[in-house]
């Protein structure tokens, strides 16, 4: 593959827009995104390290397709 398809921005609003109907807010959320081969992986974790809980996404670079997630 010569580049992902589908941007860390665009995986980034697939991913919020999932998960935006599990929490209605993610504001208390840090996003952390990395692009592994051609899958993205976004992880919204809590920023009060009191909290546990978070969610975890698995996105195709090539087509935008949610692969895995994972909600904690």
């Amino acid at each position: 593959m010569t580049g992902p398809v589908k941007s860390k921005k665009e995986a980034l609003l697939i991913a919020q827009s999932d998960a935006l109907e599990a929490y209605s807010d993610l504001s208390d959320f840090s996003v952390r995104i990395e692009l592994n081969s051609d899958i993205w992986m976004i992880d919204f974790e809590h920023q009060d390290a009191s909290k546990i809980g978070g969610l975890h996404y698995l996105i195709s670079a090539v087509n935008g397709e949610i692969i895995k997630k994972r909600y904690i």
